[in-house]
């Protein structure tokens, strides 16, 4: 016959067990959530990219006209407010400078894509 000490130990041990097994599911449902917003962070990032290039290869295809254009956005993925700036700047040594620049809500920090063309003077 067992004694009540043991069958007090058996439930502290198997309630000691159970709390365990509780804290590990909530550090996988605390990574859990950090990586869902990780992977959308991405994908906002990843379409941002998106619109930065087109705009910049529109602007390389003709033939980066010194300009400066400002505009928001119609991208529900990015949230109300997000924008759009690009600017290009020709420097006397035939080099234009551009520069597209996205912003939003939605994004941490904004996000520039640049480069530089040779351009004929």
């Amino acid at each position: 016959m067992a004694r009540r000490s043991e069958h007090g130990s058996v439930l502290v041990e198997t309630l000691a067990a159970a709390a365990l097994v509780a804290a590990a599911g909530m550090v996988v449902a605390v990574a859990a959530a950090a990586g869902l917003r990780a992977v959308r962070q991405a994908a906002l990032v990843e379409r941002a990219v998106l619109i930065a290039a087109r705009d910049l290869s529109a602007l390389q295809a003709r033939g980066a006209p010194e300009s400066s254009d400002y505009s928001l956005l119609d991208e529900p993925a990015l949230g109300a407010g997000a924008t759009r700036g690009a600017t290009v700047v020709r420097r006397g040594d035939g080099i234009a400078e551009l520069r597209v620049t996205v912003t939003a809500p939605a994004l941490r920090l904004p996000l520039t894509l640049a480069t530089r063309m040779l351009v004929p003077q």
